[in-house]
């Protein structure tokens, strides 16, 4: 869904259903993109509060730096697009 993008149904100006097929991301034009970097996220889960030193969202989808990051924030993840890992070098995904 991320690469291919995702089958949506909506109703026209004469109330009539039709499909398309929507892009979640532009691979093409990065900049068509929101980008949101967001420092020190808490999230309370089964009563326990978690924070994550940074998440980025991508047209409002969270992205996360490693697996451990998306099993302590669960509910954070649930739709999570990506997983990339870094050794501490900012990289470019």
């Amino acid at each position: 869904m991320l690469t291919r993008g995702v089958a949506v149904e909506y109703s026209d100006e004469d109330g009539r259903f039709r499909g398309a097929q929507i892009q979640v991301i532009d691979f093409e034009d990065h900049s068509a993109n929101d980008w949101l970097a967001v420092s020190q996220v808490t999230v309370k889960e089964n009563r326990q509060m978690r924070r994550a030193d940074i998440v980025l969202f991508v047209n409002g989808l969270p992205f996360s730096n490693c697996r451990l990051t998306k099993r302590i924030f669960l509910s954070l993840f649930v739709f999570n697009g990506l997983l990339g890992i870094s050794g501490g070098v900012p990289s470019v995904i």
